[in-house]
């Protein structure tokens, strides 16, 4: 079986879910334990990568309906209420089906993720821009 480069495992590992595990099937059948370990350790690294991108996109979705609920009391809607408890569950779910994420991940991406939502959320809103800052509570805890 021909050996395959980190780069190359990267590639494939952009692939659908059936493909990478075809490949990493016929890897292990081969015999090769080296290229088994390395496509291993890049699936895990591109596992994480997605779990944190999805984090990262409920979180600003997240962001950008509370910064919307704060900002005008027209977006102070019963279906804005249902979407923010709706992504508040989807990142729990996430934390509780990746490993991975954890607080710190949160954590992590907190600043890019308001930054974006804010950004977006300015779009429909000129009050926005009064809002420097959501707070753990504010996003997880408080009710709206």
């Amino acid at each position: 079986m021909k050996k395959r480069t980190t780069e190359e495992w990267d590639f494939i590992m952009t692939d659908s879910e059936y493909n990478i595990a075809r490949t990493l099937l016929e890897t292990y059948r081969a015999g090769d334990s080296e290229q088994l370990g390395l496509a291993l350790e890049r699936f895990f690294e591109s596992s994480k990568r997605n779990a944190e991108l999805e984090l990262l996109n409920t979180l600003q979705a997240l962001m950008e309906a509370i910064l919307l609920w704060k900002a005008e009391i027209q977006f102070r809607t019963q279906e804005r209420r249902e979407y923010i408890y709706q992504q508040q569950q989807e990142i729990e779910m996430l934390m509780e089906f990746n490993a991975c994420l954890t607080n710190d991940s949160i954590n992590n991406e907190w600043q890019e993720a308001f930054d974006w939502a804010k950004e977006l959320a300015e779009v429909e809103s000129n009050n926005i821009q009064d809002i420097e800052e959501l707070t753990w509570e504010e996003v997880f805890s408080d009710k709206y």
